[in-house]
C-alpha cells in the first residue's frame, strides 16, 4: 500500500478493539503490496466479546471513497465504536470469526 500512515491507522483500530476486550496476547499479519493491503489481528479468549457480530457488520459497510480523505482525519478522533463505524467505509473486505477459542479481524484495503 502506498500510504504507510493509512495502513497503521487501521492496524491500531484493530488492536484497539482487542486490547478493548482485554485480549491482549495477539498475533497480528500484515502484508502490503502496491496494489492491496491486508491486516489480520487474532488473539485467544474463553469467550467471544458480545459485540462481535456488530463489528463484523460495522466494518463491512461499505467504502465511501468521495468521503475518504475525511473519514481518515476522524479516525482515531472519537469513540470505538464510531471509529469501528469509520474503519468499515475504509476498506474493501473484512472477515470475523470466532473458533476453538481464538478471535480473528482481518480487513483488506485496495489502492
Amino acid at each position: 500500500m502506498k500510504n504507510q500512515a493509512k495502513s497503521l491507522k487501521i492496524l491500531e483500530e484493530l488492536i484497539r478493539y482487542f486490547t478493548y476486550h482485554g485480549i491482549k496476547d495477539l498475533t497480528v499479519r500484515y502484508t502490503s503490496t502496491d496494489e492491496t493491503l491486508i491486516i489480520s489481528v487474532s488473539g485467544e479468549t474463553a469467550t467471544p466479546p458480545k459485540d462481535l457480530a456488530e463489528l463484523e457488520s460495522l466494518l463491512k459497510t461499505p467504502r465511501r471513497l468521495e468521503f475518504e480523505e475525511y473519514y481518515w482525519s476522524l479516525l482515531g478522533a472519537s469513540t470505538m465504536r464510531n471509529e469501528l463505524d469509520i474503519l468499515g467505509t475504509l476498506v474493501d473486505n473484512a472477515r470475523v470469526s470466532y473458533e476453538n477459542g481464538i478471535v480473528t479481524v482481518m480487513v483488506e484495503r485496495k489502492e
